[in-house]
């Protein structure tokens, strides 16, 4: 264990320790996550020190115990929605609020047996300039208690493959249904293909959907709302990028939208972001 991370683990346990007291426990160590733990015992700390000699020989095991019994996981490391994919379903089987981030997704999320069986609210925050967003139909097939779904995409982090340079037919997953799948929100939403596919998959796939917003901005406040009486300012290609996302919402979404589905599109403001388009 280097130096810094262990300057960072003992900063975790100090913060831990004042915090005890709480019903509440919660502790944060790097690239492990946050969890809530509502019962104390649910975390162990195990600290071998026979064999410490200076603070780089330091041995600290975490050891979690009761995981079964968390409700609510929140991840943000790179590389994070495989391991959630693929670690989490098995480990935390009762889990019913996921939200994760990764900003360098390299391997797309693959199709697996297991299940969240509970899951009932997920948030993905992603970014990877080789990701497949399309690969996320993983996480909806295998939450079949799944009713909120909110997806933001770091647009400038990832491969942009646009619907305006690729018109060829969409891929499609007719096989699978999302039967509880009732709000999803896609911030950031653009003409990215594989963003584009999901949204056209959600729709064709989720029997209850009741909900869908498309934010083709970064979902900052509006001059509406904001007290200086202006949008904030986007960049010109985000701009751009916003007005092709509008395109190909016209063109490829709103054509499967039933009449049962409500479909919010946030676009940029006709006042604050006219010019220069």
């Amino acid at each position: 264990m280097g130096m810094l991370e262990l300057n960072q683990l003992k900063s975790s346990l100090r913060q831990w320790r004042r915090q005890q007291h709480r019903r509440d426990r919660q502790i944060q160590a790097p690239c492990i996550g946050f969890l809530n733990l509502k019962l104390f015992y649910l975390l162990r700390l195990k600290f071998d020190l026979r064999t410490a000699i200076s603070a780089c020989d330091l041995n600290v095991q975490l050891s979690l115990l009761g995981t079964s019994r968390i409700k609510k996981y929140e991840r943000f490391c790179s590389g994070t929605v495989l391991y959630a994919r693929t670690e989490v379903p098995s480990s935390m089987p009762n889990l019913e609020t996921l939200t994760i981030s990764s900003e360098a997704e390299t391997v797309n999320t693959p199709m697996a047996p297991s299940k969240f069986l509970h899951l009932k609210f997920l948030t993905i925050l992603l970014g990877g300039q080789t990701y497949d967003v399309f690969s996320l139909v993983s996480f909806l097939c295998a939450s079949p208690s799944l009713e909120t779904f909110i997806l933001n995409v770091r647009l400038e982090l990832m491969e942009r493959i646009s619907l305006v340079e690729d018109p060829s037919n969409l891929r499609k997953m007719s096989e699978y249904s999302h039967n509880k799948l009732k709000h999803v929100q896609m911030i950031n939403f653009s003409s990215v293909k594989t963003l584009v596919e999901l949204t056209c998959h959600i729709l064709d796939s989720s029997t209850s959907l009741e909900c869908l917003i498309l934010d083709t901005t970064h979902s900052a406040p509006r001059c509406s709302v904001n007290k200086l009486g202006k949008c904030l300012p986007l960049r010109r290609d985000a701009l751009v990028e916003a007005h092709r996302a509008l395109l190909a919402i016209q063109t490829y979404i709103k054509p499967k939208v039933p009449s049962t589905v409500e479909l919010n599109v946030l676009e940029p403001c006709s006042r604050c972001h006219a010019v220069g388009i």
